[in-house]
């Protein structure tokens, strides 16, 4: 029988003016005796500038962080957003577990590809639907 695993996660973003923001985040995963906590965050760079009326002009963003996994590593990320449609990211982990004299220290890098709003399903309605009381709208 396999073991339930949970997964409590979350993050903020504190504006500091218009180009720079704080995003702290935080996930926790927990299966039988395992448990995995990563704390941390970005500071957020804006490049370009927003519409003030529309969403026509999204700007790129450029993040900078670092996090802690408890009792294993420090991590080190880049992330480049372009419009809210694709990010890039690269991150490395810094190992500081008993392990870290085996490793000299060295732990994994990763590249991650975001790519947002590839499987969002959009609604149509093609039929007017009319109410059987009224006959109307």
């Amino acid at each position: 029988q396999q073991k339930l695993r949970m997964v409590f996660h979350g993050e903020g973003e504190l504006m500091l003016n218009k180009e720079f923001s704080l995003k702290p985040q935080f996930v926790s995963m927990i299966k039988g005796s395992s448990v995995e906590v990563n704390v941390g965050g970005f500071v957020k760079y804006v490049t370009g500038e927003r519409s003030k009326y529309t969403d026509a002009t999204i700007p790129s963003t450029l993040s900078l962080g670092g996090f802690y996994r408890y009792d294993d590593a420090m991590i080190v990320g880049l992330l480049y957003e372009y419009r809210q449609l694709v990010s890039i990211g690269f991150s490395y982990d810094l190992n500081i577990s008993p392990l870290r004299i085996a490793t000299s220290v060295k732990g994994g890098m990763e590249i991650s590809l975001l790519i947002n709003g590839l499987f969002e399903k959009q609604v149509t309605c093609k039929k007017k639907i009319s109410d059987p009381e009224t006959g109307g709208p």
